[in-house]
């Protein structure tokens, strides 16, 4: 899948001002940096230095843990404008952008710069990727479906599906249902399983 998605929405420990990394996520939105140099990620630089010495996978596992649950336990609180702008917009019955902003209780410009901030990329196309990932999650669960019986009720045609599935895939559905995906395919159910979602992007915050 190509790098348009944003970077997981900063629903634990966001502040009222930024993103717990300290700059907005629109700030490294498809973009690649030095996690070791740049600042945003200076948190992470003890797990980095010592995953190296880990002696095999399940340690590794631990210490990622440790790290991660040391990091949420002294994050702020939630902020509640970022988990109703998550909740709404895994609402598969969030139609627009007029619409996620009723559901937040902010104006259309607020959401804008609340979903730059927090997500990393404007409303209108979170809502254009859900939409899509709720069609892609729907074949992956069973590729002999036709394109046409997996599209979100959203799409007003399989046209409009097909331009969404090259801008997110980089080629046509097509194309991608004739690539074999046996690992692809596998942890699909196995998320499904387990997450409650075939494919990431998919998930409403805990609680």
């Amino acid at each position: 899948m190509r790098p348009i998605f944003p970077p997981a929405p900063c629903v634990s420990g966001g502040s009222a001002s930024c993103p717990p990394v300290g700059i907005p996520a629109a700030a490294l939105a498809n973009r690649y940096c030095d996690g070791a140099s740049h600042p945003a990620f200076a948190a992470l630089a003890p797990l980095a230095d010592a995953l190296p010495h880990a002696k095999d996978a399940e340690v590794a596992a631990a210490l990622i843990d440790a790290h991660l649950c040391t990091l949420l336990a002294s994050a702020p609180p939630d902020d509640p404008a970022i988990v109703a702008a998550h909740c709404a917009l895994v609402d598969d019955e969030a139609a627009g952008v007029a619409d996620l902003s009723a559901r937040i209780g902010l104006s259309e410009r607020s959401v804008e710069r609340l979903s730059l901030r927090a997500f990393g990329f404007a409303p209108k196309l979170l809502l254009r990727r859900q939409r899509f990932l709720r069609s892609l999650g729907r074949f992956m669960l069973d590729p002999s479906m036709a394109w046409i019986d997996t599209m979100d009720h959203h799409y007003y045609d399989q046209a409009q599906f097909t331009r969404d599935f090259q801008r997110f895939m980089g080629m046509g559905p097509r194309a991608y249902a004739a690539r074999p995906k046996p690992i692809l395919g596998a942890a699909a159910f196995a998320r499904s399983a387990a997450a409650g979602a075939p494919v990431q992007g998919l998930h409403r915050p805990a609680g």
